[in-house]
């Protein structure tokens, strides 16, 4: 017996990512951020989500490098915890929740060689009545490191 994954699938400008369900803590409509002076490009600042301040990181950024995308009016904050660190992330559209067994899985250049790419591997789905596309597998865990997002409760 095979070994499956679910995943949520979601939008970012016109490429299809998919996360962990496991890591997802909520959906959010999307909410204020707050820049904060010299964070990376790729942190869009912070949220208050409850009396606890979460980075944001900006998808369209650091994914597609496109410092230029608009806010979309679907667009979601997906809160997800990844090793220990917790952030929110900007998201144009949610798709939905699917299962990937792991045989699905194609590895994407640089994933095998520890290139320490945050997108590990790619799978065909269909989703949402738009035919057959291509999702790509991100581990955010490699990608909130690599931003050097610490876990909550850190000192200044």
């Amino acid at each position: 017996m095979s070994e499956s994954l679910q995943v949520l699938c979601f939008q970012v400008g016109e490429r299809v990512f998919a996360v962990d369900i496991m890591g997802i803590r909520e959906i959010l409509r999307s909410h204020v951020v707050t820049p904060v002076p010299n964070a990376p490009a790729e942190v869009a600042g912070v949220v208050n989500l409850r009396g606890q301040l979460l980075p944001v990181v900006n998808l369209h950024q650091a994914l597609l490098h496109d410092a230029n995308a608009g806010a979309r009016e679907e667009a979601k904050l997906v809160v997800a915890r990844a090793a220990g660190r917790t952030a929110g992330v900007q998201v144009d559209q949610v798709l939905e929740v699917v299962s990937v067994d792991v045989t699905e899985l194609s590895p994407v250049p640089g994933s095998s060689t520890g290139g320490g790419g945050a997108v590990v591997a790619a799978f065909r789905r269909e989703l949402d009545g738009r035919g057959p596309v291509v999702v790509l597998l991100l581990r955010l865990a490699i990608l909130l490191e690599k931003l050097g997002i610490d876990a909550p409760g850190g000192r200044p």
